[in-house]
């Protein structure tokens, strides 16, 4: 196994590439029925749903609070996808 120190210089650039990238809205929208994280223009980074409510077939980011889905689509400037859980 390969023992790297990721603070080195030479490693800290190809950790980085590893690391998911922020996805304008303007240019992609994720799959469908998809939990992501968004950054809003407040700018708070949080875990929304994309998904197609029940009354309507627009899909829309949404976030599950107060007992209720809020809609917060036109908040969201960028996502990108949940990364993986740890092995435990």
């Amino acid at each position: 196994m390969l023992n790297e120190n990721v603070n080195e210089p030479q490693n800290q650039k190809s950790c980085q590439n590893a690391v998911m990238q922020w996805v304008s809205v303007k240019d992609e929208l994720p799959r469908e029925n998809s939990n992501v994280l968004v950054y809003k223009t407040s700018g708070l980074i949080t875990q929304m749903s994309y998904h197609a409510p029940f009354d309507s077939q627009e899909r829309i980011f949404q976030w599950w609070g107060f007992g209720a889905w809020l809609n917060q689509h036109s908040q969201v400037t960028h996502w990108m996808y949940m990364p993986e859980p740890p092995i435990a």
